[in-house]
């Protein structure tokens, strides 16, 4: 029984092969590479071969070494076939690289790894201009790209902005405190320099005060007018 085929999101003309859970979508080949080429963030994400049966979901295992299933067609079919992990990446893997990834495990001998990939290679890597409609526009499939790009980014782009911001608030929390910190510490010092210098002694502020008072008259130690001293 043939597995379906399923259109990619992103041209509708050839057969999606990757599907990338953060945009939702599922992706031919060439338009993978376009979507997830074109910035740095688009790059970070996971993607993995469509699964065979659904088309909704990344593929999970590989059932007997021909079929890819996601997590929820696993479930459903029949026990005791063979299941292999399928491997996810990132980034924009070279043709062979990405045989690797998506197609059945290669044989492990050189000879034999370089046959396989001739008769997979083709299958798989399709050049721009092959099977294209005449009237696909390069300009309108960009911008629809871009589009798909942008909306699978955006949350993303927002939620690094809050944690940049949640960050930036820590950190300046961190310095106003660090700062009020080496102030204390500053005065603190003050402090301590003024009490080591400080000078315990009796010091006259104004002498001829002290010299006016020393001529007075004094009764039972009280200053008194020299009149009243008399008696």
């Amino acid at each position: 029984m043939a597995l379906p085929l399923y259109g990619c999101r992103s041209c509708a003309v050839h057969d999606a092969i990757i599907f990338c859970h953060c945009c939702d979508a599922r992706l031919c080949l060439h338009c993978d590479a376009a979507v997830h080429g074109a910035t740095e963030a688009g790059a970070l994400h996971p993607r993995a071969r469509l699964c065979d049966a659904c088309g909704a979901a990344p593929a999970a295992l590989r059932c007997d070494g021909t079929v890819t299933l996601c997590a929820v067609c696993v479930g459903r079919g029949a026990p005791g076939v063979t299941r292999t992990r399928v491997a996810t990446y990132t980034g924009c893997p070279g043709p062979a690289e990405m045989v690797r990834l998506i197609s059945v495990d290669p044989p492990q001998l050189e000879q034999d790894f370089e046959a396989w990939l001739a008769d997979k290679l083709p299958r798989l890597v399709v050049e721009e201009d092959v099977g294209l409609p005449p009237d696909w526009d390069v300009a309108v499939e960009t911008a629809r790209l871009e589009k798909m790009l942008a909306e699978c980014c955006e949350p993303e782009t927002e939620e690094a902005d809050q944690q940049r911001l949640q960050m930036q608030m820590l950190l300046q929390d961190a310095s106003a405190m660090a700062k009020k910190r080496e102030g204390r510490e500053r005065a603190k010092q003050r402090y301590i320099e003024k009490r080591k210098n400080r000078r315990f002694c009796k010091q006259i502020m104004y002498a001829s005060r002290k010299a006016r008072a020393d001529t007075r008259w004094r009764v039972k130690g009280r200053f008194a007018k020299q009149a009243s001293a008399s008696f």
